[in-house]
């Protein structure tokens, strides 16, 4: 779960960010990933053998944001400096 939800909040964070202010597109990539996710455990649903379980909707959103965590303050390549108007 981490990495599949990880990256994919990554990647809708990094499209994102062609339109929005850097903290949107963390914010609307997060909220795309547990959709997504949602949305996944609601096809298990209707499978059999599968199930849809809140455990994992969360398991994918908790993973989906430690995946923004970790490429905000560890692959971060927006400048943290102040302007200064300069």
């Amino acid at each position: 779960h981490l990495i599949e939800y990880g990256l994919m909040g990554g990647v809708f964070r990094y499209a994102l960010g062609v339109d929005f202010s850097s903290r949107a597109s963390y914010v609307l990539g997060f909220v795309m990933a547990v959709i997504v996710g949602f949305g996944d455990e609601c096809v298990q649903w209707g499978l059999p053998q599968r199930f849809f379980e809140l455990k994992d909707v969360y398991l994918n959103a908790v993973s989906a944001g430690l995946g923004l965590v970790v490429i905000r303050y560890v692959f971060n390549t927006e400048s943290t400096e102040l302007d200064c108007g300069r």
